[in-house]
């Protein structure tokens, strides 16, 4: 499930309970606070091994350049476009791939057009403006036209613009009776690099992820790609002025910790004291994470022994 608190109401009820008014401290500070102590939580309460952080991205969309057009026609896909999103009835867009929105209003003729880069894939995909203005839709009188062209053409995947701690699998739907066909994993680099000289990948689909890229290899006698896609853990996104309506990227189990610290950080900041009782809430967390983090180590330990 989504956490069901969104970053602004964790502002909001943070600067009550610290009472604090818009103006005592700063956003840019009170949004560098809560990813701060966001971030903390994702350390200290084990992130790395929640499932919880464990998400999925379509990378690219079968073929090649798509041309698309609105629902409002009989064989339509686009269904809405906000500024940040585009949602389509089948398919899916590709994270990094290149769309170009037309927006055209019918009772005037104007036309309006944006260049933008999906930031996130799927069937409702994230975008970023490059150049242009997205027009909303639907909206009346007004009909979508959309290009896409996918990501894969070079055979790397950009990620900068999505929060990957460790790329835990790729595969796309590509397999015997469209079962999902699982890319090899390669954690060498220069291995990966000489794939293309053994004969015996020339069948093959491999993966290697480094920094902000994901690199695929395709074999030369490869079945062509499908819709690929990769499974990856995540760290929590970022608090920001675009995303104040979005869901806290965190466990909904962690609120309350995630509450405290932030108004105990807002009181602090500010010149206040920080009362007892938020005081001794704050060294329970710590304890708790201590024993939390104790116990792994025992069981680390064990599982070495016994090997």
């Amino acid at each position: 499930m989504k956490n069901y608190l969104t970053y602004g109401q964790v502002d909001s009820v943070c600067l009550k309970m610290a009472k604090l008014g818009e103006n005592d401290l700063h956003p840019l500070m009170r949004q560098l606070i809560v990813n701060d102590k966001v971030g903390k939580i994702f350390r200290v309460l084990d992130g790395l091994n929640d499932p919880w952080y464990n998400r999925t991205a379509v990378l690219t969309s079968a073929g090649e350049v798509e041309n698309l057009w609105d629902s409002t026609f009989a064989d339509g896909v686009v269904t809405a476009v906000t500024t940040t999103t585009i949602t389509r009835s089948s398919g899916a867009f590709g994270a990094g791939s290149l769309i170009a929105i037309t927006d055209y209003d019918q009772s005037n003729g104007n036309s309006v057009q944006a260049l933008c880069r999906i930031t996130v894939g799927g069937a409702t995909a994230t975008f970023e403006v490059i150049a242009g203005t997205v027009i909303p839709f639907p909206v009346a009188s007004h009909r979508v036209f959309v290009t896409v062209i996918p990501s894969l053409s070079s055979n790397a995947v950009d990620l900068s613009t999505m929060y990957v701690q460790k790329v835990l699998r790729v595969w796309d739907d590509g397999g015997t009776d469209t079962q999902d066909r699982n890319y090899d994993e390669f954690n060498d680099g220069m291995a990966f690099g000489l794939l293309w000289r053994n004969p015996f990948f020339d069948k093959r689909l491999c993966w290697y992820h480094r920094g902000d890229t994901l690199q695929i290899f395709q074999g030369k006698s490869a079945d062509a790609y499908s819709v690929v896609q990769m499974e990856y853990r995540g760290k929590p996104a970022l608090f920001t002025d675009a995303t104040i309506a979005n869901s806290v990227d965190i466990p909904p189990e962690d609120n309350q910790m995630l509450l405290d610290e932030v108004t105990a950080e807002y009181i602090r900041r500010s010149g206040g004291t920080v009362p007892p009782e938020l005081l001794s809430s704050l060294e329970m967390y710590k304890q708790s994470a201590a024993q939390a983090k104790g116990g792994e180590d025992i069981k680390e330990a064990q599982k070495a022994t016994k090997q």
